[in-house]
Parts: structure tokens; sequence; C-alpha cells
């Protein structure tokens, strides 16, 4: 898998120790000037893929997913949460 080229800010460093589960650490940020939501483990992430416009995936060098960055995370992410909320409401006859 080739390099996506997104240069960014979530990117983890390489460790010169291998990694353990007992050292990974989930992380989860947002930046709110760029509306870029990064979710990821804590491994490096030196490989990107773009999944579909405005998704990369990010593997290890074992190719196990270290990281989603989400671009225009707001645009994305809204309306799935606004059709969830509505699909919930429907489901309570009592509202």
């Amino acid at each position: 898998m080739a390099d996506a080229g997104h240069d960014n800010k979530f990117l983890t460093p390489k460790s010169p120790v291998p990694l353990t589960p007992e050292c990974l650490t989930p992380e989860i940020k947002y930046d709110e000037e760029s509306d870029t939501l990064w979710i990821g483990n804590g491994r490096p992430v030196p490989n990107g893929m773009d999944l579909f416009d405005g998704c990369v995936v990010f593997f290890d060098k074992d190719r196990i997913v270290s990281g989603i960055m989400l671009e225009d995370a707001k645009e994305l992410l809204l309306p799935l949460l606004n059709g969830q909320a509505k699909q919930q409401t429907k489901q309570h006859p009592s509202e």
C-alpha cells in the first residue's frame, strides 16, 4: 500500500522499540479548524489509503489498521447521527 501523502499533525511518530498491547493508547482527536477527526490506537501509521472521499485509513508495518482520519467530519457524520436519532425516536411510542 502506498502512502496517501496526507500531511497531518495527528500522525504518531515511529517507535524505536516494539509495541505491545500494554503500550497502545487509544486516541480520538478533533481539530475544529480543519474539521478533521482522528481515531487511532497509538501505533505508528506509515501507510495510508483513501477508503472514500474524505476518509483515509492508516496501516502499521504489519498492515493492521492503526487509525482513521475523517476530513470534513461534521459534514460526514452529522447526517448519520441525526438519522439515527430520528430512528430511535420513532421506536419509542411514548414520545
